[in-house]
C-alpha cells in the first residue's frame, strides 16, 4: 500500500513537470513563441494592442523630432530682479494678467513643448520668455 502511494506521488510529479519542461517535439514551437514574445510588447492600458518594430521606430522618430524642437531641453534661469514670470500663455512679457508663478535665479526648468518665438513652455507650469530686451532669461544648458 505504501509503495502504491509513493508511485502515485511520483506519477503526479511527472505529470506536473510536463507543464514546465517542454517535450522535444514542442521545443521548436516553444522557441518560436519566446522569440515572438521578445519582439511583441503589450500596452499596460490596452492589452489587446501590441507594439511592433514599426511602432517603436515611429516613436523614436517622434522623440528625435521633439528634441530637435527643444522639447526636453533644460534651461537655467537668469534674472535681473531676482525672478522671471511664468505666464499661462505666450503673449507679452509685460502682461501681468496671466502670470501663474515665478522662477528664481539659477532655477532649472525643462521644456515641455515646442517654443513659440522666444517663449518656452516648461515644467514649472507655463511659459517664460527666453530672450527679451537684449537679455537671456532662460539660458540653455549644454549637456
Amino acid at each position: 500500500m505504501k509503495l502504491l502511494s509513493i508511485f502515485a506521488c511520483i506519477l503526479g510529479l511527472l505529470k506536473l513537470s510536463e507543464c514546465f519542461i517542454p517535450k522535444a517535439c514542442h521545443r521548436d514551437q516553444r522557441k518560436k513563441s519566446l522569440v515572438q514574445q521578445d519582439r511583441t510588447f503589450l500596452f499596460a492600458s490596452k492589452p489587446e494592442e501590441t507594439i511592433t518594430d514599426d511602432f517603436i521606430l515611429k516613436s523614436l522618430k517622434d522623440r528625435q523630432k521633439a528634441i530637435s524642437h527643444g522639447i526636453g531641453r533644460r534651461y537655467i534661469t537668469r534674472t535681473q530682479k531676482g525672478f522671471l514670470n511664468v505666464h499661462s500663455k505666450p503673449t507679452d512679457p509685460y502682461d501681468v494678467e496671466n502670470i501663474v508663478s515665478q522662477l528664481t535665479e539659477d532655477q532649472i526648468v525643462t521644456s515641455t513643448g515646442s517654443s513659440k518665438g522666444d517663449w518656452i513652455p516648461h515644467d514649472a507650469g507655463g511659459w517664460s520668455i527666453s530672450k527679451f530686451g537684449g537679455f537671456t532669461w532662460l539660458e540653455p544648458i549644454e549637456e
